[in-house]
This record gives C-alpha cells, sequence and structure tokens, in this order.
C-alpha cells in the first residue's frame, strides 16, 4: 500500500470587497460679523452656495468687482442670486462713502491744526524726510485713528516743525533746560524721558488744558525735551 505525500495546494480565499474611503466632511464656509444686517444676510446666502471669504471671488467683491461672485453663483445654479449681489454692492458703496468721508474730515483737521494745505504738505515732508520709520508708524497710527489722538498728534508734528526750523532733524530741536522738580499738572518728574506713547498721552493732556496754544506753552517745551531725552 503506498502513501500520498504529495502536497495539497490551498484552497482559493474568496477575494474580499474593497475598503470604501471615509466620505470628507463637508466644508462649513462662515463669515464673520460685519454689523451691517443686511451685508451679513448676504454674506451667509454666499457661505450657503459655498463662497467663502477668501475666495477670489469675494476678494473681487471687496475690491469693488462683483462679476466674478456673479459668474460664480450663477455657475452654481444659485437663485436669488443677483438680489443678494446687489446688497453687497449697497453696502460695500456706503462703506467707501464712510471712508471717503472720514478721509476728507482728516485732511480738513490737518489744514485747521497746521495753517492751511501748503503748511501741512510742508510738515509732512519734514516729518518724513527727519523721522525714524519706527517714528513714522506711530505717527501715522495716531493720525489715521482720528479723534483726539489725532489732533494731539497734529499740534506735535506742528510744533516740531515749527521749532527746528533752522535747527537738525527731528532729534536736533533746540532742547529747553530739563527741570529737576516735578510739574506742575501731575505729569510726573520733569526729568523723566518720555517714550513716544507716553509722549502721545502728555500731549493730549496738555492740548485737552490749553487748546490750540499747547505748542507754544513751557509745559510743551519741557515735555518736548524729556521726549528727545528717550533712548528706548
Amino acid at each position: 500500500m503506498t502513501t500520498d505525500t504529495t502536497a495539497q495546494a490551498p484552497a482559493p480565499q474568496a477575494a474580499s470587497a474593497p475598503v470604501a474611503a471615509p466620505t470628507p466632511a463637508p466644508q462649513v464656509v462662515t463669515f464673520a460679523s460685519t454689523g451691517d444686517a443686511a451685508l451679513d444676510m448676504a454674506h451667509g446666502y454666499f457661505a450657503k452656495h459655498g463662497v467663502s471669504p477668501d475666495s477670489q471671488a469675494m476678494l473681487s467683491a471687496k475690491a469693488g468687482d462683483f462679476s466674478v461672485l456673479n459668474a460664480v453663483l450663477l455657475e452654481k445654479g444659485a437663485e436669488g442670486a443677483a438680489a443678494y449681489v446687489d446688497i453687497a454692492r449697497q453696502a460695500h458703496g456706503r462703506k467707501a462713502a464712510a471712508e471717503q468721508a472720514a478721509e476728507q474730515a482728516r485732511t480738513s483737521m490737518l489744514h485747521a491744526a497746521m495753517g492751511g494745505e501748503a503748511q501741512w504738505l510742508a510738515v509732512k515732508a519734514y516729518v518724513a524726510e527727519h523721522a525714524t520709520p519706527e517714528e513714522l508708524s506711530g505717527i501715522n497710527a495716531a493720525l489715521n485713528s482720528g479723534g483726539f489722538a489725532a489732533k494731539a498728534t497734529a499740534a506735535y508734528l506742528k510744533g516740531v516743525y515749527d521749532k527746528a526750523q533752522g535747527g537738525g532733524g527731528m532729534a536736533g530741536v533746540q532742547e529747553p533746560p530739563v527741570a529737576t522738580t516735578h510739574s506742575s499738572g501731575g505729569r510726573g518728574t520733569a526729568s523723566q524721558a518720555l517714550s513716544p506713547e507716553q509722549f502721545r498721552a502728555e500731549v493730549s493732556k496738555l492740548v485737552s488744558e490749553k487748546g490750540s496754544g499747547a505748542t507754544m506753552t513751557a509745559e510743551y517745551d519741557a515735555l518736548l525735551a524729556r521726549r528727545q531725552a528717550y533712548r528706548g
């Protein structure tokens, strides 16, 4: 009797079904609130149809060109798109008008503070030539902020320009003697150096007390000397 020693091949295994890739969750598009109820409603509509704030359509719309946004919504078959795009266009117009009015008000304030447009242009050119990049950054931020801070900064610039005629640059203005006694306005020791932020705050206080003639006072001269003594 013979024994069969031939190896038996294993039975074929049934092919397993491919594992399906998980379906990615839909991306949620949101817009930050603008404070404009009509515009926020339009943004909600755009988000519903997958138009994100950083999309080319919205970036173009923010620049005043709504043609790309119109085309994207038309391609998506979004119903009522024209009405919502028109809401966004009107909001853009209101914002542009408000910004233009604010710029005109700022320009008028600067001209009044400097004694006219020609004087402002002269002060502006002088500051651009002599101020450090850090000083320019602070000056521009204060002027663009509007309100009292802008007026105080304008008064400071005019004072520096007026006093620097015949002197050096921003740091070359004739410095008055620095007193070692306490100032009368509760502003700390008169010999304490002032950072740009501290100087603007002190000038704001002085302008609120003295009005438009603040830069012609001895107190302003003392503040200016303390600002120039700062080495931070």
